[in-house]
């Protein structure tokens, strides 16, 4: 009776009624929560199984939440899947592909294979980088989706299918009505370019595209660098020798001492580069993609920093690209511990940057921010036994964190998607502000502000600059005193999660998945706290607990 109680209830169910939001394209799902949720119904299937959708707009973007039963990837077949998006965009049933009674698609859109078909009598197929973005780039079971608003009617329809395994979202012979919310919404504020502060530290990950800054782009470069002026930068895919980019980066950033600008290994800054190792060869395994530099930074920061710039294994190299990120891991645990080939002091500022490449596997991204491999193996890589934090950096002008762009041409392209990353250790930087670059995203007043072009960025790279500016904590005291003495049992935990802290004060405590989606939050002036995990699938999160005063802590977790 209770099965038969809710087919009838889908039956009549299948408008969502419309909620204009602000959407951040960022893989993160946090601006979501408030919104109304289709839900399927519960199926035995093979394969991935959708379990819910949710809908919104602003003026410009269809938005769509997507989550199925397991991870995958959304725009390859790494697990197999043939997920589509069917959309009758005119409301019109007699219209379009007739897809099933009372659905005529004007717009279907095949995830795996990357392309969109046009139902009309042009028959058109498009690229993703015409219309669509999504976020994560790495296998999850939750995606998030901006279409571009180019529709005919105000009210559209819509329907899941995943044709590996025929499973539906909403059941076959139903579709979800959604009419679009024109309210108007507080707009994207932009992030504004320049340093707030002189003392902040500015780091740049750039990749060039086949050593652009040696090609007729050059000038193209030059603007964009001008305009960011970096105290750091590291470079992908250039060539140039090790002169010819400090003639480049003296001429267009010219600095007030005897020597300039120090490079080394594509690392540029404005301070001694003092040491440097190259592609941990040694290490087993290799990690051939990284090149890291010892920076000595001014006595007023009482601290040098660690770059290290990545440039990690392409596309389908799954298993390379885990193999090289072992490699850091392991030259992280050389750099931290006494021997061998380099020891760092305790607390000096790490910052791992480059265009990483992270198109396979969510294992890759848990590696470089745990320290631990896909077998279990390895240590926090922060000095305080925590992870390293990611930057947040969306774009200065559009809410959403794609670094790299395709051509509109390419269809079977990928989305834009985030391949460029800054990671940090958290217990001795501040992340002050972090930033993409994307130019033709720039209305005109800010390009005139900032001395640049629209077409800057597409014209120099497919890759876009991504920027951060850190400060370096001036005291570890409250750290260490406090939120280092708390218990946390048991762990690994079958439900219920003990926090037990040895000092009075506002807590929050939070808990996210591993691609940094928060899934609980909530603040506490307890020294004895409970969080109940039963309703959390079985795998790790990470808990962050932080005091008033604005100092985290993190922990791995483990729900069995």
């Amino acid at each position: 009776m209770k099965n038969t109680l809710l087919t009838l209830i889908l039956l009549f169910t299948l408008n969502i009624f419309a909620q204009s939001t602000a959407i951040s394209i960022d893989g993160k799902f946090d601006d979501w929560d408030n919104l109304t949720t289709y839900t399927d119904t519960s199926e035995t299937l093979t394969g991935i199984d959708f379990l819910e959708t949710q809908i919104t707009n602003d003026n410009n973007y269809l938005y769509i939440r997507i989550k199925t039963n397991e991870e995958f990837s959304l725009t390859s077949n790494l697990i197999p899947q043939d997920i589509r998006l069917y959309l009758d965009t005119d409301n019109n049933e007699n219209t379009g592909h007739p897809e099933q009674s009372g659905f005529g698609s004007e717009l279907g859109i095949v995830f795996q294979e990357r392309f969109a078909y046009i139902n009309d009598s042009s028959g058109d197929q498009i690229g993703f980088s015409n219309f669509i973005r999504s976020a994560p780039t790495i296998t999850s079971n939750v995606f998030e989706i901006a279409i571009d608003r180019n529709f005919t009617s105000n009210t559209i329809k819509l329907f899941w299918q995943n044709g590996h395994n025929n499973d539906r979202l909403p059941n076959t012979g139903n579709f979800i009505t959604y009419t679009f919310d024109e309210t108007p919404i507080t707009q994207y504020i932009p992030i504004e370019i320049n340093k707030e502060q002189s003392d902040y530290i500015r780091i740049c990950s750039y990749n060039t595209l086949m050593n652009g800054m040696g090609t007729d782009r050059l000038p193209h470069f030059e603007k964009i660098i001008k305009a960011i002026s970096p105290d750091i930068i590291s470079f992908q895919e250039n060539s140039l020798d090790n002169l010819t980019l400090k003639s480049l980066l003296d001429t267009w950033l010219p600095l007030n001492n005897s020597n300039g600008w120090y490079v080394n290994f594509n690392t540029a800054s404005k301070w001694e580069i003092t040491n440097q190792w190259t592609n941990f060869r040694d290490l087993n395994p290799p990690a051939n993609k990284h090149n890291a530099v010892l920076i000595d930074l001014p006595n007023s920061y009482g601290k040098d920093i660690l770059i290290v710039n990545a440039h990690l294994i392409c596309c389908n190299n799954n298993t390379s690209r885990q193999q090289e990120i072992n490699g850091w891991n392991n030259f992280l645990i050389d750099a931290k511990t006494t021997g061998e080939n380099i020891d760092l002091p305790e607390n000096t500022p790490i910052v791992y940057l480059g265009d990483l490449n992270l198109v396979g596997y969510s294992q890759q991204l848990t590696s470089l921010l745990t320290g631990i491999d896909e077998n279990g193996n390895g240590i926090s890589p922060d000095w305080d036994n925590s992870d390293l934090e990611n930057t947040t950096a969306l774009q200065t002008d559009i809410n959403m964190n794609y670094s790299w762009k395709g051509s509109y041409e390419d269809v079977g392209g990928f989305t834009p998607g985030k391949l460029d990353y800054i990671l940090y250790t958290g217990s001795v930087l501040n992340e002050e502000k972090s930033f993409v670059l994307q130019t033709e995203e720039m209305p005109s007043t800010r390009l005139e502000l900032y001395n640049l072009e629209e077409n800057n960025t597409s014209s120099a790279s497919d890759h876009f600059p991504i920027v951060a500016d850190f400060s370096i904590k001036s005291s570890l005291s409250v750290l260490e005193n406090k939120l280092d003495v708390f218990t946390i049992y048991p762990n690994p935990t079958k439900e219920n999660l003990n926090i037990n802290f040895k000092y009075n004060g506002i807590k929050k405590i939070g808990i996210f998945n591993i691609i940094g989606a928060e899934l609980y939050r909530t603040k506490t002036n307890q020294n004895s706290f409970r969080v109940n995990l039963s309703n959390f699938k079985n795998g790790m999160y990470i808990l962050k607990i932080q005091d008033e005063k604005g100092n985290m802590k993190t922990q791995k977790i483990i729900k069995k």
